[in-house]
């Protein structure tokens, strides 16, 4: 299974949007809003995000303020 997420750092928040399945309809698109990146951190490391993976989404936000992040479970 792969779950895509638009991260976003906006002033004081992250916001990650799951944009798993969405497609050519609209549909819903879940989100949550963490106060600090390690709240962002730890909630993707608990759902499989490699340490490597957090690094460069990290490095994208701290750059331009938003980053894509895949995660692909077996």
């Amino acid at each position: 299974m792969t779950q895509q997420f638009l991260i976003h750092h906006l002033a004081e928040i992250y916001l990650a949007v799951d944009i798993t399945g969405i497609g050519m309809k609209s549909k819903f698109a879940p989100l949550a809003q963490y106060l600090s990146w390690k709240e962002a951190h730890d909630y993707f490391v608990s759902i499989g995000a490699t340490e490597e993976a957090l690094a460069i989404a990290k490095r994208s936000l701290d750059e331009t303020g938003h980053a894509n992040l895949l995660l692909t479970k077996d």
